[in-house]
């Protein structure tokens, strides 16, 4: 059996292979003969398809087992045959020689496509045709045509699909590949293809399925679809309306489950890249991050399905989101509806931020959700409800909330910290709270958001007919500031009225200073809040209770219509219940608000340390009353008057701020203050101060009440007191006061004793008070009071038993009396302008303010006349009046003692008119001047007229770099000056000098012209130059003035000239007489002191002279008339230029020459020289200028020479004469050398001695030679 089957087996193939041979012979054969009917093929599917078709080349091949029929380059063109609707590079079709034969037509087996491009377009039916045939009729169904083929195979293809059907613009596909295999009612498939690049990346289809024709319920099978990178913002758009946008690139996998013709189940993997979901109509997005992931699971079953979302994940720039799981299930539906659950394992609530407005507008609320900024978690969320009628009901939450927080709005406080627990419906439920160092903000209500430590308890919520009761049985608050239990209700209303709150609570601990943070500051009068927040300053609240019964906008309920009471027990408080009072310290306390009231009952308390007695503090009204403060303290007077000098009674006239005060004092006081300045008028005060041995002390003045006893009552108005004793620098003094009898708040202070006041000055300013001694009683009034301009203050005595030792006109001795009244004003800083009035001198006088540092004189006007003195319009001094005598020195010298600069005065002079009879100054007396003198350009310009002095004077101001200017017409100066001393100058502090005096008289010394420059130097003066034009004398200097280390110095180059020696020495002093003689002499030299010291016996230096022709006078008779000058008698007086004893014709000169070396007072030559016709005389040695003494050797040569001739031919005959002539002109100087006389001078300038010496004497210098 076996082998026959075998052997039948083999036959049949053996035929078939022949019969394949035979099929495939034939074939071949007639293959070549297919491009005969290319024509009749493309006008066949013309027709068919009813518009033109060309077919570039047709061709038959073959392929396995049968024919394969390819066309080429194949075109479907619309109707007129221009535009391409279909192009098919290469179409291959197989034919299944088997099946065609069998079913006695064509039968494909294969279809594959390479290189195409289609055009479908869905139409509104739901039908697909190719572009550019939408109005035709389809002649196939593509899908059905690719179900009947075996296999397909697509590449290289781009599909353009447009789908009316949904309203799809066109998109494109590029690069398709489709593989499929088609057995019966089984289809596979695996497409690939790339979307344009604004739509995504790859997409990618496999499918298995089982699609019996015509049986849809029973279909089933499986697919997977991978997307990457398709474009959210393309695909979401055409499903979206305009007014969202929704982006990002998503990676999609999705395995699909088919059953009954539709999709039951599918599972996946989605992710977004840049995921972002906004609106339209507002800036910011809905939802944007930098990735967003989830696994989907989502089956059905029936007409229920259930969504999962598992390891949902959404990454931010700024953060990471922990993973989450959503699950949504909808129920069958029913004959009311569907019923829809959804559960949440987590929600990040900052994630709704940007939902929260579109909320609000689905919800209908005015409360402006996206200011909540909800933060925080929803956990293990379980929402359930039923959708019927396009409405929610029936609608059950579950929820736990973690580290919840969100910010207030105006209707609904603020909260962080929260965790809770609810269950509940819209119409009712609870909420398990637990808190735990959170925080409550509600601006409505209070001020700053309020600390919550710890809130622990349960609120319930119940929707009435009338509104929503909120209501908690239980609940327990603590925090660093309080802590509390108690219960409460509330109840929302529905028609808008004010909340009605009920609590009740009691205060377990509490701090005092932080009542100001749990005030209700919204709902409270705001000036009650201010005073409460200054007024509690700090505590500790041992026990207490609140009890609130009323709407929240009645309160405080001032009309009766609800109650709020507050009761503490309060230890160690500050009470600051007045800015303007000192507060109240240490005090313990019962403190009691009942609605705007309060009521303070203090069982103890301090004030500024001292103990309080009695004391209560009441406020009927806190929004218009006052508070009343009674009590009575003893303690330190100083901390009374601390008390009263801080509180507002300072304000009208109690200044006590610089007293300082010891001992203990009794204060009796009643205050009622208004809350507010403007409430009520100003503060009331009712006082009594008992004093008893007490010392006020005023440091500033250096003022000390010792043992002060009395009694003083005050008001807010008025301070008296009559017959206080006390000591004042340990003199007994009275004291009184009393109200100003003119001005009210005002109140004079009277003192009266002998006071002291010059010891007081001396301490002050030693060197004025050594210029008065002596006692006198004196008197003082001070008006105090609030008075802007300070507090009048006046001073007076008779000076009886004062002597004042200064110069005049104001030198008074002690048994006289001149009156002095001394008027001021005491100022915050220092006093006021002062006025005196002593004697005949009125002043008007400002000080500097103390803080300035030193006093200082900033301006002032003195009077010598009977005008009354005024106060200059700026700084600086003004002078007016006459003086019989004014000691410039003297006043210098009062000044330098008190010290000041005596020089340069500080205070700036502003004007001067002053007539003095006589004028005392720089060692001068000058008579009857009258000086005028005034600011202008940086100087003070000073006009002077009188007989000694006239022209103007220019003396720089302070720092002014101008010099001293001395522009005089004339100057009178005693030789000498009044008391034949120098003026006692400091070069170094003197300023630049310019003087132009046209008119100088020196004694009796007619100078004419002077003129001088200098400049200072660090440490004097250099004069640049000073210049004398007389009529008969010219003379030039330069040099310098020092003063270094306490020592005075001089150096001058000086140059001489005149036109008359004999008038020069005259001039100069010098006795005796000489005529002629034009000199000239140079003086290099310096000395100790001032320029005005010079003297011969002090300078040191060297002198050069040279005298031209001239005749010395009153000559005794001799021989050629010159031994007159060998006189004992009359040589010192030649030598020292003083030649009185000459007489009659005298000695005529040629010329007079010689230098002279000054050194320690001696003044020593060796080439002085006088010629005469008659005679020369040669001296030599040393003139002794401070002992007035000589050592000289004098050589008296006669001029015999040019006359022996002539007197010789006379006497002696031509012979003799001739003689004569000859000799002298042979000998010359020798022969009047044989004929010279010389004189050893020693002794006296009075009672010189002369020794003559003999020729034979050795003619050596004397001993006084120069060293």
């Amino acid at each position: 059996m076996l082998k026959r089957a075998t052997r039948l087996v083999w036959y049949g193939v053996a035929a078939l292979l022949i019969l394949a041979a035979l099929l495939l012979s034939i074939a071949r054969l007639v293959l070549p003969l297919l491009d005969d009917y290319h024509d009749e093929l493309q006008q066949w599917l013309t027709q068919r398809v009813d518009h033109p078709v060309r077919i570039e080349r047709l061709d038959l091949g073959w392929h396995g087992l049968g024919p394969d029929l390819r066309l080429l380059n194949t075109r479907l063109y619309d109707r007129s045959g221009e535009e391409v609707l279909l192009r098919l590079e290469e179409l291959r079709i197989g034919i299944d020689l088997w099946r065609s034969w069998r079913q006695g037509r064509l039968v494909s087996n294969r279809i594959a496509l390479q290189g195409s491009e289609l055009n479908l377009i869905r139409r509104e039916d739901g039908r697909i045709v190719l572009r550019g045939r939408e109005h035709a009729t389809p002649i196939l169904n593509p899908l059905t045509l690719a179900a009947e083929q075996p296999r397909i195979a697509l590449t290289d293809v781009t599909l353009g699909w447009e789908d009316r059907y949904l309203g799809h613009p066109r998109v494109v596909f590029r690069d398709i590949a489709l593989r499929m295999r088609n057995r019966g009612e089984r289809h596979q498939l695996h497409l690939q293809a790339r979307p344009a690049a604004a739509l995504g990346q790859t997409l990618e289809l496999q499918a298995d399925l089982v699609l019996p024709p015509g049986q849809r319920e029973r279909w089933h099978g499986r697919l997977y679809l991978n997307a990457q990178g398709f474009m959210l913002r393309e695909w979401l758009g055409w499903y979206l309306s305009d007014r969202w946008y929704a982006g990002g690139v998503l990676d999609a996998r999705l395995w699909l489950t088919l059953t009954g013709g539709r999709i039951e189940a599918a599972q996946g993997e989605l992710a977004v890249h840049l995921p972002v979901l906004s609106s339209r109509e507002r800036a910011a997005p809905l939802l944007a991050g930098n990735r967003l992931a989830t696994r989907l699971l989502w089956n059905r079953t029936g007409a229920a399905w259930r969504l999962s979302l598992d390891a949902l994940e959404l990454i931010q720039a700024d953060r990471s989101w922990p993973r989450t799981g959503l699950t949504l299930a909808m129920a069958p539906p029913d004959a009311d509806g569907r019923r829809l659950q959804l559960a949440l394992d987590a929600l990040p609530l900052e994630l709704l931020q940007p939902v929260l407005p579109l909320l609000g507008e689905a919800a209908g609320t005015s409360l402006d959700l996206t200011a909540l900024s909800p933060q925080g978690w929803v956990r293990d969320l379980q929402l359930g409800g039923e959708r019927r009628s396009g409405r929610w009901h029936d609608l059950r939450f579950k929820a736990r909330l973690e580290a919840l927080a969100w910010q207030p709005q105006v209707r609904l406080p603020g909260l962080s910290g929260l965790n809770a627990s609810l269950i509940g419906s819209p119409e009712r439920g609870e909420i398990e709270l637990e808190l735990t160092d959170g925080r409550l903000a509600a601006p409505a209500l209070f001020r700053d958001a309020l600390p919550i430590g710890r809130l622990a308890g349960r609120l319930r919520w119940q929707q009435e007919p009338d509104g929503l009761q909120l209501y908690s049985e239980r609940f327990a608050l603590a925090n660093a500031d309080l802590g509390a239990r108690g219960q409460l209700r509330l109840q929302l209303s529905r028609d808008g009225a004010s909340p009605h709150l009920s609590l009740q609570a009691e205060i377990e601990r509490g701090d005092a200073a932080a009542t100001g943070r749990y005030l209700p500051a919204g709902i409270m009068p705001e000036k009650t809040v201010r005073w409460l927040d200054r007024a509690i300053v700090s505590g500790r609240i041992t026990t207490g209770r609140v009890d609130f019964h009323g709407r929240l906008a009645d309160f405080p309920f001032a009309q009766g219509a609800g109650r709020m009471e507050i009761r503490a027990r309060v230890d160690d408080a500050i009470l600051d219940y007045h800015p303007d009072w000192h507060r109240i310290e240490e005090l313990d306390a019962e403190l009691v608000f009942i609605n705007q009231g309060m009521h303070i009952e203090a069982v103890d308390g301090a004030i500024l340390g001292t103990r309080l007695a009695e004391v209560s503090a009441d406020i009927p009204d806190l929004k218009r009353s006052r508070l009343r403060v009674q009590g009575q303290v003893r303690g330190p007077l100083a901390d009374m008057l601390r008390f009263v000098q801080d509180s507002p009674l300072a304000r009208r006239g109690y200044d006590l701020g610089q007293l300082q005060a010891d001992g203990q004092a009794g204060l009796a006081l009643d205050l009622d203050l208004p809350l507010r300045r403007t409430h009520g008028g100003p503060a009331r005060v009712a006082g009594r101060l008992e004093l008893q041995d007490n010392r006020l002390v005023l440091p500033a003045r250096d003022l000390a009440l010792e043992a002060l006893d009395g009694r003083i009552d005050f008001t807010d108005t008025r301070v008296s007191g009559s017959g206080l004793q006390a000591r004042l620098w340990q003199t007994p003094v009275r004291l009184d006061l009393a109200p100003h009898p003119d001005t009210p708040g005002l109140t004079r202070v009277r003192l009266a004793g002998r006071l002291p006041l010059l010891e007081r000055l001396g301490r002050v300013h030693p060197p004025l008070a050594r210029y008065l001694t002596g006692q006198s009683d004196w008197r003082i009034q001070l008006d105090v009071g609030r008075q802007a301009e300070g507090y009048p203050l006046w001073i007076e005595s008779e000076l009886e038993g004062i002597g004042i030792d200064l110069p005049s006109p104001l030198s008074k001795p002690a048994d006289a009396t001149l009156p002095l009244r001394l008027q001021t004003r005491i100022q915050a800083q220092g006093s006021g302008p002062l006025y005196l009035r002593l004697g005949d001198l009125h002043a008007a006088l400002e000080l500097s303010d103390a803080a300035e540092g030193p006093l200082q004189l900033r301006r002032a006007m003195l009077r010598f006349d009977a005008g009354a003195a005024e106060l200059p319009d700026g700084p600086g001094l003004e002078l007016h009046g006459r003086f019989d005598t004014l000691s410039v020195p003297a006043w210098r010298a009062v000044f330098a003692a008190a010290g000041k600069d005596a020089a340069l005065p500080a205070l700036d002079l502003r004007e001067a008119a002053l007539e003095v009879g006589r004028l005392r100054l720089f060692n001068q007396s000058l008579a009857d001047v009258s000086l005028q003198a005034r600011p202008v350009l940086g100087a003070w310009r000073i006009d002077v007229d009188g007989p000694d002095i006239a022209g103007r004077i220019a003396v720089p101001r302070g720092d002014s770099p101008l010099p001293l200017d001395l522009d005089l017409d004339r100057l009178v100066l005693a030789r000498g000056g009044i008391d034949g001393a120098g003026a006692d100058l400091d070069p170094a502090r003197l300023p630049p000098l310019d003087v132009d005096i046209r008119d100088l008289t020196y004694g009796s010394l007619d100078l004419g012209r002077v003129q001088l420059r200098s400049q200072p130097l660090a440490y004097g003066m250099e004069v640049e130059s000073i210049r004398i034009e007389g009529g008969w004398l010219r003379l030039s200097a330069q040099g310098n003035w020092t003063l270094r280390q306490g020592r005075e110095a001089s150096r001058f180059d000086i140059e001489l000239q005149g036109s008359d020696l004999g008038r020069m020495l005259t001039a100069f002093g010098y006795s005796g007489n000489v005529e002629g003689g034009a000199t000239h002499g140079q003086i290099n030299a310096n000395w100790p002191g001032a320029p005005m010291d010079f003297a011969l016996k002090a300078v040191e230096g060297t002198l050069d002279l040279r005298i031209g022709p001239g005749q010395l006078v009153k000559l005794e008779p001799g021989a050629g008339r010159v031994f007159g000058l060998l006189n004992l008698h009359a040589l010192p007086r030649r030598l020292t230029l003083d030649f009185s004893d000459l007489f009659k014709r005298g000695f005529a000169f040629d010329r007079i020459e010689g230098s002279f070396t000054l050194i320690d007072s001696n003044a020593y030559t060796q080439d002085l020289v006088i010629q005469g016709p008659s005679a020369r005389i040669d001296i030599s040695g040393r003139i002794g200028l401070a002992e007035q003494d000589y050592d000289q050797l004098v050589t008296v040569t006669p001029e015999v020479t040019g006359g022996l001739p002539i007197a010789g031919a006379i006497a002696g005959g031509p012979a003799v004469g001739a003689a004569l002539f000859l000799a002298d002109r042979l000998l010359g100087r020798q022969f009047e050398e044989m004929a010279s006389y010389q004189y050893a001078v020693t002794g006296s300038w009075e009672d010189p001695v002369f020794r003559r010496l003999n020729r034979e004497e050795p003619g050596a210098a004397p001993a006084g030679t120069a060293p």
